[in-house]
């Protein structure tokens, strides 16, 4: 598909149900861990750990989008159901209003 991987690191939790239990502080310290001048974008993969109120806060620290895998899936079934509102403060693909093909 294109994309490299430059790095990565996993938050080590032991059954999903407990990342409700990861400090949100632990997640910042792993986006430093994989970010640097080579990286274009950080990527959370992860849906049970749910990271997109810090998104915004995330893409102003490090100055390049982070995309979640909840928030992805959460916008791509609005615009494929049709609706193309953008949603402020959480990133900039929830202000993407169409699905580019």
């Amino acid at each position: 598909m294109g994309f490299e991987i430059g790095a990565a690191t996993a938050l080590l939790v032991d059954h999903p149900v407990n990342a409700v239990n990861v400090p949100m502080e632990r997640v910042i310290e792993a986006f430093e861990e994989v970010d640097g001048p080579d990286i274009d974008t950080l990527l959370h993969v992860g849906g049970s750990l749910g990271i997109v109120p810090l998104v915004q806060e995330l893409e102003d620290k490090f100055g390049k989008p982070v995309l979640s895998v909840n928030a992805a899936t959460y916008w791509y079934a609005l615009r494929k159901m049709g609706i193309n509102d953008p949603i402020p403060g959480f990133g900039k693909l929830l202000l993407e209003t169409e699905i580019v093909e």
